[in-house]
């Protein structure tokens, strides 16, 4: 048995108690390794709080001069609802029923964004970087959650600040704290991250908020992915992907071209058109609690469990072979 960081042996046969929680085993089978994710395994997830707060830092100390260089995009969303307003509170309209109460309540919001932009133009327009980033990072991640993440630790960072009649560095100090927080919520994620080899299937659980438990039985299993990124060959971790014929285990990578033309003739109305165009090719990709996400020594782990896939190949073949042995001796001896 192999023993490495972030992973060590256990004692074969019977039961082990995992987080308040009972691992059933099942008949003759053993636990070859219990493993964690490395320290570093979700250095990426470390990596963008870090970076809200770099960039709260940076909106901290040259906020002032960012503005008056940059500008501020979000100007021009309440001077388009200050327009609107006003030219819909001197026109006809506005002695429809209910009209008038909904303009004025338009152009009241408009005046109160205008004095908190005036006031807090630069929070603002930090609250404007997150909101880019966190499209960004959602598209690189496949995950539209952190749109919500991030702009909320903006949102939040300034309603508390406004709730407890702080300052404007109040905002960013609050975010900070928020940041350091999210570090510390995604090292809890990872330490909830168990993965158990046993002598028939692996096993994954996953503890954090709700309960996740997950096995795969070595049959199953028709290849086997090593995974490393620069860090992991550097730190000497990784993750293995096992891939089952139902297609566990895979994703899919998708690129679309679109191209489109438009006009308006001499005599008509404009006419307009577009051509898309997608590929896409099949390739590893799966959530941390369904694979051996970020574990020490993958090598070692990947020999170890292709020669348990190996021997759990050859098993069923060998069983049958057993069963035609003892059918012949039972005819012989009839």
């Amino acid at each position: 048995m192999f023993k490495g960081r972030g992973q060590e042996e256990l004692e074969t046969g019977g039961n082990v108690v995992s987080r308040g929680s009972e691992l059933k085993l099942m008949n003759n089978e053993e636990i070859h390794k219990k493993l964690n994710p490395h320290p570093l395994a979700f250095y990426s997830l470390y990596l963008i709080w870090i970076y809200v707060i770099i960039l709260t830092m940076i909106f901290m100390m040259y906020g002032n001069k960012i503005s008056s260089v940059l500008g501020n995009p979000l100007i021009y969303p309440i001077e388009t609802m200050k327009s609107v307003t006003n030219m819909l509170s001197k026109s006809f309209i506005i002695g429809l029923p209910f009209v008038g109460n909904v303009v004025s309540s338009i152009s009241r919001i408009a005046i109160e964004a205008s004095f908190l932009y005036k006031t807090y133009s630069i929070i603002s327009l930090w609250i404007f970087a997150l909101l880019i980033s966190s499209i960004v990072i959602s598209f690189s991640r496949i995950s539209w959650k952190w749109i919500f993440i991030l702009l909320g630790i903006g949102i939040v960072s300034f309603s508390l600040s406004l709730y407890l009649k702080l300052r404007q560095p109040g905002v960013y100090y609050i975010a900070i704290i928020l940041s350091v927080l999210g570090i510390i919520g995604v090292e809890i994620y990872r330490r909830n991250h168990t993965f158990y080899i046993t002598n028939f299937r692996i096993i994954t659980e996953l503890g954090f908020l709700e309960y996740k438990l997950n096995s795969l039985e070595y049959d199953k299993i028709n290849n086997l992915i090593l995974e490393q990124s620069l860090i992991g060959r550097i730190f000497n971790f990784g993750t293995l992907i096992p891939i089952t014929a139902s297609g566990i285990g895979m994703g899919e990578d998708e690129a679309s071209v679109t191209f489109g033309i438009g006009g308006k003739p001499q005599k008509g109305p404009f006419m307009g058109g577009a051509i898309t165009g997608t590929r896409g090719i099949q390739v590893p990709r799966t959530r941390s609690e369904y694979a051996l996400y970020g574990i020490s020594k993958p090598r070692e782990i990947y020999n170890l469990l292709s020669e348990l896939i190996h021997e759990n190949v050859e098993a069923p073949y060998l069983r049958e072979i057993s069963r035609d042995i003892k059918e012949l001796k039972d005819k012989k001896s009839g």
